[in-house]
Order: C-alpha cells, then structure tokens, then sequence
C-alpha cells in the first residue's frame, strides 16, 4: 500500500478535494507540456528530488495551479513555504504533496468553524 513520507497510507484516504486539487494542476500543466514529458497524477508520480523528471518552470507552474485552485475554493495555500522544499535530495511525490495540502486545508477548515 502506497504511503506518503507523513506515513499515511493512502489508501484509507478517500480522492479528497486536495487530492482533486492536485490531480488538475498536474493535468493543466501536463496540457502544455512537449509530448513524452507529462508525467503522471498517481501518488507515486515523483514532482521534485532526484528522481523527478520535470523542470523548474514546470513545478512551479504546477504549485502556481495548486494555489490558484485552492483559492478559488476558499483556501489560502503557499505552496513555496512548504516543508517538502527543504529537503531536495528527498523524493517528493503526488502523496507527500496531498498529504500536506489536505493538512493545510483542515487547519483552515478547523479555524474557520472554532470562530
């Protein structure tokens, strides 16, 4: 069972609205890319480290969707403060990326109702 590197195993998680989120920015950004370089939207599709195969531009491109999306559903995400950018010799994939994005929408969701 595939788990991401915040050792939830991905597969008790139900396809989330940050999974969604993620998903799309993959597939925008995929839309413009030269054929051969898309890669894929699984959670093991590997978006930074050693073993990514994008570019800069193209991950960034990606965060940028990410962030519009999630603010277009009522989310504030800056996805260039995440802790998964301090640590670049570490594979980064779809999952590690859900997995943080989903922990920041729930903060906001908690916030908002405890006020």
């Amino acid at each position: 069972m595939p788990a991401n590197r915040y050792n939830k195993p991905m597969s008790a998680m139900p396809v989330t609205d940050a999974q969604m989120l993620v998903r799309d920015a993959i597939a925008r950004v995929n839309a413009v890319l030269p054929p051969g370089q898309a890669i894929g939207t699984d959670d093991s599709a590997v978006l930074l480290g050693p073993g990514a195969t994008l570019d800069s531009l193209s991950v960034t491109s990606i965060f940028f969707e990410i962030e519009t999306a999630a603010q277009a559903a009522g989310y504030t995400v800056d996805m260039f403060s995440a802790p998964f950018l301090l640590t670049p010799d570490t594979d980064t994939c779809v999952a590690d990326i859900t997995a943080w994005l989903t922990a920041q929408m729930a903060r906001q969701r908690a916030a908002e109702n405890a006020a």
